[in-house]
């Protein structure tokens, strides 16, 4: 249950930023996105993903934290990133998704 909520945190914020160059939008532009940062979280490219972070960033997983820095992400990133949420994050569907809608 932690780890899905982790992985829905982590989308939530990420949406906002596209990983990569800018580049034409195309249609939709959020299958690009999870194709980018799925690249980025099979690559472990943990300075990217980092990047696009908008800190201060409150995390919910065994333990509640804060991560405030891109040293204090880039330090955590194996227990951030652990393997059940980088599985779950892999085997999404980038053209399969449901975005969330707050009123």
């Amino acid at each position: 249950m932690l780890e899905h909520l982790r992985a829905a945190i982590v989308f939530a914020l990420l949406l906002a930023s596209p990983l990569g160059p800018a580049r034409a939008e195309p249609l939709d532009p959020i299958p690009a996105f999870i194709a980018e940062f799925q690249t980025a979280i099979r690559n472990d490219d943990k300075d990217q993903f980092a990047d696009h972070l908008h800190l201060p960033v409150n995390y919910f997983g065994k333990t509640k934290q804060v991560i405030s820095s891109k040293d204090w992400f880039l330090k955590h990133y194996a227990t951030v990133i652990g393997p059940e949420l980088k599985a779950n994050v892999l085997k999404q569907d980038p053209n399969s998704y449901s975005r969330v809608i707050r009123a």
